[in-house]
């Protein structure tokens, strides 16, 4: 199993929904979009994929996924993050590509899931426990070696070249004219081939880019032989001839996990006891702010309602004094009128009352939207699927 995180905005979310053997295991793609589509950050979402060489089963896949979710979000509470889970199997092994949007659902602030610097050696010690503990392929074990990698799904001339270059290396190798990732640059190029550096020379860690001079694009040579590692014939050949190591024992890798995750429930914990102070604070300014606009309307309907309680009041003793004047001389006929007069006159006062509560509750609500507004015109659009993107189940 291999773990790895895309930078960018590659992967999103209609590159994961259109691959054929797409399917949905954890999350809604039309939320998820959403959330990321209305985040005013430069960097909206972290995505990445985690590889299985060996097919499981959708039951174990969505054990991993919360294992993982447990690592991604530890220290903060249930429902802070949205994920998107898809799985792929047009490779013949299982991908389980997945999308988080970079934000607090809780607190509305930005949140960065993955920092490479800081974050590659835990989810590397978390990638070790699942392998040790479900025996999953391991990606440094012997057999895990490729010189140059052929990928299955490509073209049948792209495979011809791959396979013509990994033949043309070997024999260069075999016979001195290739040392190491310097000599085989010279060898390529030599051969007429346009070898890809960065702007100060240098060239990428993990690959070669190589092209003719008539074509548009590079082509990118992956495995052993084309890695920053490949500094002499002797490295190629530990590479291929170590010994078959034996995992390291469970325990131990549940040791060296632990204080990462620790280090990092520790520090998600703070920043987000530090978000909610810091809204809490906003929402409080924001309240001011608003009742002060609000003020003009609360001041005149406040009026109205205390004018309309002291009229209520006023007829209702008048209505109580009459009854008790023509009680004694009225008939019980009488008086039962009298009451269902006093009814009638009490419910209107009530109803009008109501009627001035629910208009100022208006008023203030409508002052409230426009602040609000105001000062950010998308502030609904993620604020309440932090439970809406837990409570759908998966799509199919």
């Amino acid at each position: 199993m291999v773990i790895s995180f895309i930078g960018g905005e590659k992967a999103n979310v209609d590159y994961l929904t259109r691959n054929p053997t797409a399917q949905i295991l954890k999350g809604s793609p039309q939320i998820t979009k959403a959330v990321i589509e209305s985040l005013p950050f430069k960097q909206r979402f972290c995505s990445g994929c985690i590889s299985f060489q060996e097919s499981i089963s959708s039951k174990k896949a969505i054990e991993h996924i919360a294992e993982f979710e447990n690592v991604a979000q530890a220290g903060l509470p249930e429902n802070s993050l949205n994920y998107l889970w898809v799985q792929h199997s047009d490779k013949g092994r299982t991908e389980l590509h997945f999308i988080v949007p970079q934000v607090n659902l809780i607190t509305r602030s930005q949140i960065t899931v993955y920092l490479d610097q800081r974050d590659r050696s835990l989810f590397n010690a978390f990638r070790d426990k699942i392998n040790q503990e479900e025996g999953y392929t391991r990606p440094n074990a012997p057999e895990s070696v490729v010189l140059t990698a052929i990928p299955k799904r490509t073209s049948v001339a792209k495979k011809e070249l791959l396979q013509l270059l990994d033949t043309m290396i070997s024999n260069g190798v075999s016979a001195g004219e290739i040392q190491n990732r310097e000599g085989l640059v010279d060898f390529l190029e030599g051969q007429g081939w346009e070898v890809k550096r960065s702007k100060s020379g240098k060239f990428p860690k993990e690959y070669l880019g190589i092209k003719k001079p008539a074509d548009s694009k590079f082509t990118r040579l992956r495995g052993a032989y084309f890695r920053e590692s490949f500094t002499s014939v002797q490295a190629l050949k530990d590479l291929a001839n170590q010994p078959v190591l034996e995992p390291e024992p469970i325990p131990e890798a549940v040791t060296r996990l632990q204080p990462l995750l620790e280090a990092r429930a520790k520090r998600q914990r703070a920043r987000h006891e530090q978000s909610l102070r810091a809204a809490a604070r906003l929402k409080k300014e924001e309240n001011y702010e608003n009742e002060s606009i609000a003020n003009p309307f609360s001041q005149s309907f406040g009026r109205a309602t205390g004018f309309a309680r002291s009229s209520n009041l006023r007829i209702s003793r008048a209505v109580g004094i009459l009854c008790k004047t023509l009680a004694p001389q009225e008939s019980n006929g009488n008086r039962a009128r009298i009451a269902r007069i006093c009814g009638a006159i009490d419910q209107c006062g009530q109803r009008m009352l109501q009627s001035l509560r629910s208009i100022r509750q208006g008023i203030t609500g409508f002052a409230t939207a426009i602040r609000q507004i105001s000062l950010n015109p998308k502030f609904t659009l993620y604020r309440g699927f932090a439970k809406q993107s837990h409570d759908i189940g998966p799509s199919r």
